[in-house]
């Protein structure tokens, strides 16, 4: 069990915002440091979006909004309750941007969308209580929701730009920080903290029986996704199953005791055998690895402080483990982890390695291989995703968890499909055959599921 004494003490001792203060979005001198990336240009940069001051506009009076200290004002904000909106020079009728009072199966209309809202819960950082608003887009006149894991935070926003809830063609826009007065309010992993109830007492959600990794007679499905619709079991939705992990007995190598696990894979191998693949062992949350035919042992996961970015390497290659956090999808309440890259000592959030499973490793690649999407060539020749992680009969994982609407009734919840591609922060991308020749491999969500391109 992951227990966190410390955790006791701050809700026991420390003061914060309960859920029913509202945390206003609109403060004088407010400032949001959002990253910009464009991933077919290959374009990145930094910006800040700041409040200040004040004017009428169509009546309504406003806060401006500016980016990096222009002269030029980008943006007027009234908030009205715990609604936020903008206001154009020769509109008459101001635009919703936000509502942060709305409930779980409200049906929000923004100017260029309407949001389903899908589940609502409280998240803290640095002592505010915050309002989490997770829900589904339908664009124009559509009334069909997609759902790509978009979130409102109240007093911070989106993940996004600020200024719209949503992703836009063109705009790529990753939050970063919020800030007052030199003091930073809130950072991007306020999007994916655990939830938190608002009494004194602590949250189930904070303390989580820890899966591990290596457990005796469990076993990884995997595929790459193109099967035929022939269900079983192992591949309840029809993905196709091409490659099979085992992890059975015990092997001691230099006085350590390490699980084996076999592999059968066909289009490898050319036969239907299990072939001895490597050996592992698990110690304080992190998983080690020597592959068959190699002595040395390889750090192949880390699952320890799941709150905190780590910085890692697989063969000299330097990488962030980030954004930890128990996935609405998920019925079985484990971490995921994102990865990135690095430049230097900066954590690129808009350049994807992967996703780690906690107790199931990587999803996307091989899970017994120190890989990492887009970096070097498949050690098994190609791509594997892990479709589905078992024990004793029980799941781990399912590729399909990644694809189940959250807590709103799924008959609401309409299947659409759609050449609308979106990166893991929920900004759409493209939808042309064209751009998406230009994107570079990663993990990418279209029709609602996560993709590997």
């Amino acid at each position: 069990m992951r227990f966190f004494t410390l955790l006791v003490v701050f809700f026991i001792t420390a003061p914060f915002h309960c859920h029913g203060q509202y945390e206003p979005f609109l403060q004088e001198g407010k400032l949001w440091n959002l990253l910009y990336h464009n991933p077919f240009t290959g374009e990145e940069y930094n910006t800040q979006l700041t409040i200040n001051g004040d004017t009428i506009v169509n009546g309504h009076l406003c806060k401006k909004v500016y980016e990096n200290n222009a002269s030029q004002v980008k943006a007027f904000l009234f908030e009205d309750g715990k609604k936020v909106l903008r206001c154009w020079l020769g509109r008459e009728d101001p635009e919703l941007l936000y509502d942060f009072g709305c409930e779980v199966g409200d049906v929000v209309t923004l100017s260029y969308c309407k949001v389903l809202v899908t589940k609502i819960d409280t998240v803290e950082q640095r002592g505010h209580m915050l309002r989490r608003i997770a829900y589904s887009v339908a664009y124009d006149d559509d009334e069909f929701f997609e759902d790509h894991g978009y979130c409102w935070v109240e007093g911070v926003g989106s993940s996004a730009d600020m200024l719209s809830n949503m992703e836009l063609p063109g705009n790529y826009y990753n939050f970063r920080s919020c800030e007052l007065d030199g003091e930073v309010l809130y950072d991007y992993k306020v999007f994916y903290a655990d939830a938190v109830h608002t009494g004194i007492q602590p949250s189930e959600d904070w303390y989580t029986e820890y899966v591990p990794f290596v457990e005796e007679g469990k076993v990884w499905y995997c595929g790459y996704g193109l099967g035929d619709g022939t269900i079983s079991p192992e591949d309840p939705h029809g993905y196709g199953i091409a490659c099979i992990f085992t992890m059975s007995g015990d092997t001691l190598i230099g006085g350590e005791s390490y699980k084996k696990v076999a592999c059968q894979y066909e289009d490898f191998y050319g036969d239907k055998e299990q072939h001895y693949y490597c050996a592992v062992r698990e110690e304080s949350y992190r998983v080690f690895l020597i592959e068959a035919g190699d002595k040395d042992e390889k750090l192949l996961y880390d699952f320890s402080a799941p709150r905190e970015t780590l910085i890692m390497a697989y063969n000299d290659y330097r990488f962030a483990r980030v954004l930890a956090g128990h996935p609405y999808f998920c019925p079985t309440r484990q971490v995921e982890f994102k990865l990135c890259e690095l430049s230097g000592d900066e954590v690129q959030l808009s350049n994807d390695l992967g996703l780690w499973f906690e107790g199931v490793g990587a999803i996307v690649i091989n899970p017994f291989a120190c890989e990492l999407y887009n970096n070097n060539e498949p050690k098994l020749g190609r791509w594997v995703r892990v479709e589905t992680c078992m024990i004793n009969g029980k799941y781990r994982f399912q590729m399909e968890w990644l694809n189940v609407p959250t807590s709103v009734d799924s008959k609401r919840m309409k299947a659409v499909s759609s050449d609308n591609i979106y990166d893991l922060q929920g900004r759409r991308l493209s939808n042309t055959k064209r751009s998406n020749s230009q994107m570079r491999k990663g993990v990418y969500i279209q029709n609602g599921r996560k993709v590997i391109r």
